[in-house]
């Protein structure tokens, strides 16, 4: 008979005591929401933001944006010419050797183009160069 009343009064006690609980909750997450809304920036945005980048974006290939093995000459390619020229490419062929200018010949599903990047004339910039492409 003991544990009858004690099941009875918990029972009561949560009744009342839950909704209580659940409603401060409702309010902590009303309050989240108007914050982020008002400043968007998080925390994690901010440090995100202030992150260097240790190479451009690579580029991506077909329409579907397939992704390949990272090469800086294509993501030097896609930072000269911006993503929307470079949308739809299907292969970068270098058609001239290593240096200050490279000829690229760039396939598109519709048309071909020759391309001539230009890098950087300082010798501090030397280290920089992109070499190679992913393209076999």
């Amino acid at each position: 008979l003991g544990g009858f009343f004690s099941g009875l009064g918990k029972g009561l006690v949560g009744t009342f005591v839950k909704p209580v609980s659940k409603m401060g909750q409702a309010i902590s997450d009303v309050g989240s929401g108007i914050a982020s809304t008002i400043s968007p920036d998080s925390h994690a945005g901010k440090r995100r933001r202030k992150r260097v980048r240790m190479r451009q974006p690579r580029l991506l290939f077909g329409e579907l944006g397939g992704v390949r093995p990272y090469a800086a000459l294509e993501a030097e390619l896609q930072s000269q010419l911006g993503e929307l020229v470079v949308h739809g490419i299907e292969e970068v062929l270098p058609l001239t050797p290593e240096g200050r200018k490279r000829l690229l010949l760039c396939l598109f599903p519709q048309r071909l183009v020759i391309v001539e990047l230009k890098f950087p004339e300082r010798a501090t910039d030397a280290a920089a160069l992109p070499t190679g492409s992913s393209s076999s």
